[in-house]
């Protein structure tokens, strides 16, 4: 279906339409002002429409009549409008829009975008409004994919005369988009310029280091997206089925099963590979690993670190006053005034009962 016909659709059905282009917006006010006479608003045309065309109507006036002051007057009456067009009008020449609808789609508030690219948050609102109005749709994940993601990543170019795809700069081919959506601002980041953060070298040594590490992640990022493009065909086909049993083959091996494991999960393991474990039955059922059976009958305790001491055969520092201490004869208790006085009254009323 074509975009420019979706314009002269009832704005009602552009709320549930799968195939809503990003520039709906754009597509119905250049529809309204493309005449000589601009048409009218409708009662569901929404505000940002309204604003757009006024804008569009007053500038053009303005510029037909030569009329500078009245040029200015539109401008900063409208500088949202008028940098977010700015933004659209630049195209190839400046990565600004594709950096810009790569942050949208990461969801980054307006205010962070605009700070980043030293304008206002009012003029990054305008922009996604009219040129790339997705916020409202960012959940819906294949309508992003079918019309937004799709589109970038399959532009195009000519080369001897033989459409190919190309894998250009991140901020060119549409991977930036693709992992902004799905990974959020940081893949932005590092995508837009191949450097993750600031970090300021004191010396040549740090400085020769960061950059063999930026030399690394700048060869997985160009991988990652030339895995993009990567078309696969006849000639290819074998290669990527070797390929991709060699990738099983490293992830099934013990080392890099080893690097997977978290590092509590393997601090765990070394305490537990120190504990001197023993079967809990050898003969009979009774028996106790190491010396722990000499403290088995004694009046005291032992606490863990002892018992461990014991248990892997370990002489106790206390275990001459551990062996001397013994369990007192048992005694009868003497009863107080209280407790006798209960028994007797006790006692009387049970011979009473009885009579």
């Amino acid at each position: 279906m074509d975009t420019e016909s979706l314009a002269s659709w009832d704005h009602v059905l552009y709320a549930i339409s799968p195939f809503r282009p990003p520039d709906w917006r754009f597509l119905r006010v250049r529809e309204l002002t493309n005449s000589t006479d601009p048409l009218p608003c409708r009662r569901d045309d929404d505000r940002w429409v309204r604003r757009y065309k006024a804008y569009r109507v007053r500038l053009a006036s303005a510029l037909f009549e030569s009329d500078s002051s009245a040029i200015k007057k539109v401008i900063r009456e409208f500088s949202d409008c008028h940098i977010a067009t700015q933004l659209r009008n630049a195209g190839a020449s400046s990565a600004s829009p594709k950096i810009i609808e790569a942050r949208i789609l990461a969801q980054e508030p307006f205010s962070e975008i605009a700070s980043k690219h030293g304008t206002t948050s009012r003029a990054i609102e305008c922009y996604e409004a009219i040129f790339f109005n997705v916020t409202d749709r960012i959940g819906a994940r294949d309508w992003i994919t079918t019309q937004v993601l799709v589109p970038a990543l399959t532009r195009q170019t000519i080369k001897n005369n033989v459409e190919i795809i190309k894998a250009g700069e991140p901020i060119l081919d549409g991977t930036m988009k693709l992992f902004g959506y799905f990974c959020g601002p940081i893949a932005v980041d590092i995508l837009a310029t191949g450097i993750a953060g600031f970090q300021k070298c004191r010396t040549s040594e740090e400085f020769f280091e960061w950059f063999d590490t930026h030399w690394k992640n700048s060869i997985r990022r160009r991988s990652t997206q030339a895995v993009q493009h990567f078309e696969v065909n006849n000639f290819n086909a074998t290669e990527l089925f070797a390929l991709h049993a060699r990738i099983i083959e490293l992830e099934q091996s013990p080392g890099i099963q080893q690097k997977a494991k978290g590092e509590l999960e393997r601090r765990v393991k070394t305490m537990l590979d120190l504990i001197p474990w023993s079967p809990a039955t050898r003969n009979h059922s009774d028996y106790k690993p190491g010396r722990i059976a000499n403290y088995s009958n004694l009046a005291a305790e032992l606490n863990d670190e002892e018992y461990y001491a014991a248990a892997a055969g370990n002489k106790l520092e206390a275990d001459e006053e551990i062996m001397s201490l013994t369990v007192p004869p048992p005694r009868r208790a003497t009863p107080t005034s209280t407790e006798a006085t209960i028994s007797t009254s006790a006692s009387v009323k049970a011979k009473e009962a009885s009579q």
